[in-house]
């Protein structure tokens, strides 16, 4: 078997992958990867399918094995490598019916999926996934970032884990040349925004019974999540980067940005500042050109610098302890200029 679920409306112990039954119930028998098989209701000792019993079994398609399932709205979410199905209780004579919901769209792993309120979220082989009555392919503008340096021989050991408090479902997996989760990207599912970084989880439970949500690591310590503003007892380099923008919407005309009026809240009881930087292109191709970074305190009402370029990137930052800071809207001045 290779997983097991339990439809706990109906009292069905269901197998995922298994050996097909016989008439002698060899466990010696076929092993077949897209056989759903399920027990007795209310017996889970009893596959055997009979008048007397609601055991039964039936064989998916579309797929060369099943990767895993989640529970949904009074159904069976079941993923193989390739579509995505929905197995639901509809009782004698034929105990669960199946319905193939999407194709070409399977988990890339067994803990891929998260369920938020109905619906199902997941990671792919090469795309993400969403489903709340018809699957859709996820827009991610980090895609690039997440699968050229994916570590396929582990896909195993990617998990989803979830913040409800922030709306986010965190994915993480191994980067390339890993044996182990070392990377996560994180979507979330009211904003449509996405974000990525560097973190070593194995296991991930929210908030709900314990205050903050709890994790695991591969050495086995326990993390107490979203609670204060440090790395343990060292400074969390938190940061927020722009793609590269441009002045105007063609792109073609060079500008010079001269001032930035910062706009930042802060909380902790740590020293109230945040670092700026400022990279400029003039082409798409050519070496970019930083300013900074920047020390900007808490009571720094703007900044005065030279920038110039027909594409910008900025970054903000913090690399001390105790302090935590959001920002609202920062403002540039900036005018057209031309070639020297």
């Amino acid at each position: 078997v290779n997983s097991i679920i339990v439809s706990p409306n109906d009292r069905h112990l269901i197998t995922l992958g298994s050996n097909q039954f016989n008439t002698t119930a060899d466990p010696a028998g076929t092993f077949e990867p897209m056989l759903v098989r399920w027990s007795n209701q209310e017996d889970y000792t009893n596959f055997v399918p009979s008048v007397s019993s609601t055991s039964g079994e039936s064989i998916l398609t579309d797929g060369t094995k099943i990767v895993g399932a989640t529970r949904s709205r009074n159904a069976i979410s079941i993923w193989t490598d390739n579509s995505l199905w929905q197995m639901q209780f509809v009782g004698p004579p034929f105990t669960f019916s199946f319905s193939l919901l999407g194709e070409a769209s399977g988990t890339i792993s067994k803990n891929s999926p998260a369920m938020i309120e109905g619906g199902s979220y997941w990671m792919g082989t090469n795309n993400f996934y969403a489903y709340d009555g018809s699957i859709q392919t996820l827009k991610c503008p980090v895609l690039n970032h997440v699968f050229d340096s994916f570590n396929q021989t582990q896909r195993e050991k990617v998990f989803s884990a979830e913040i409800i408090e922030f709306n986010e479902i965190w994915w993480f997996y191994p980067s390339e040349g890993e044996t182990e989760v070392d990377k996560y990207v994180i979507y979330n599912y009211i904003d449509n925004t996405w974000s990525i970084g560097s973190l070593s989880r194995t296991a991930w439970a929210d908030a709900g019974i314990f205050t903050f949500p709890m994790a695991t690591d591969g050495s086995g310590f326990v993390f107490n999540q979203e609670n204060g503003f440090n790395d343990e007892s060292s400074a969390m380099t938190a940061f927020i980067e722009t793609g590269f923008f441009t002045g105007d919407q063609a792109g073609n005309s060079i500008y010079f940005v001269n001032k930035i009026i910062p706009d930042t809240t802060f909380t902790g009881t740590g020293t109230k500042e945040i670092k700026f930087q400022m990279k400029s292109k003039l082409y798409p191709n050519t070496t970019e050109t930083t300013k900074g970074p920047f020390t900007l305190a808490e009571t720094k009402g703007k900044l005065n610098l030279r920038s110039r370029g027909r594409s910008f990137q900025s970054k903000y930052y913090s690399d001390t302890t105790d302090i935590g800071w959001r920002l609202g809207t920062w403002r540039m001045q900036a005018q057209q200029d031309g070639l020297r």
